[in-house]
């Protein structure tokens, strides 16, 4: 089993669609950190399509499928609404406790799209395949946000392993810890060809 392990955070604060960088740069970092199975697997055949028409093929099934909460991602969203209950620092600075975030499958839609795509074409970072980044794949899915963050984790088995590591980075631990977000969406993906195995992408946000 592959030991690499990484993740990365970006924030988005935009009433006027204008980006802030909630935690270092939008590509890998050489931070250590984070991810899990949710119980969704990259289909075999996948590596036999260009990126372009496996990430296609993964967009429609994504858009048009029900929304189905898997065990481990009802983990993360209890582990997630845990850590929101507790104030704590992110780095040197504090947080109070803030509201539990909701449950949202577009959000999920979202997280599922990106996950399929870094799998399948092997890379770790917010900007898609496609050239997209979290803003617009959230537009992509229909999802109305005025506001969103999203942690990246890589190489972690389970949630919890996957939350400490986050929470123990400031950037992706100030996205957890958001008043500003009120709903949340997560996935994760196995696929034993790509460097990582283990992708989990976290998305948070607020509509207008």
């Amino acid at each position: 089993m592959r030991t690499i392990k990484k993740i990365s955070a970006i924030g988005l604060i935009s009433s006027l669609a204008v980006l802030t960088a909630a935690c270092g740069p939008e590509s890998p970092s050489s931070d250590s950190t984070a991810a899990r199975d949710s119980g969704r697997s990259v289909e075999s055949g996948a590596s036999a399509r260009s990126p372009e028409e496996a990430l296609e093929l993964v967009t429609r099934s994504v858009e048009n499928a029900p929304c189905e909460v898997s065990e481990l991602q009802k983990e993360m969203l209890e582990l997630v609404n845990k850590a929101r209950a507790e104030g704590r620092y992110c780095g040197e600075e504090y947080y109070e406790a803030v509201a539990p975030v909701t449950w949202n499958c577009t959000l999920v839609k979202a997280a599922e799209i990106h996950n399929a795509d870094m799998s399948t074409n092997n890379f770790f970072a917010h900007e898609g395949s496609d050239g997209l980044k979290a803003g617009a794949r959230l537009d992509r899915v229909g999802y109305n946000w005025s506001t969103y963050g999203e942690n990246l984790a890589a190489g972690f088995i389970e949630p919890k392993e996957a939350m400490e590591a986050l929470l123990a980075s400031p950037g992706h631990c100030r996205n957890i810890m958001g008043k500003k977000y009120e709903e949340f969406g997560a996935a994760s993906v196995f696929y034993t060809k790509a460097e990582y195995s283990h992708y989990w992408t976290q998305v948070y946000g607020t509509q207008f």
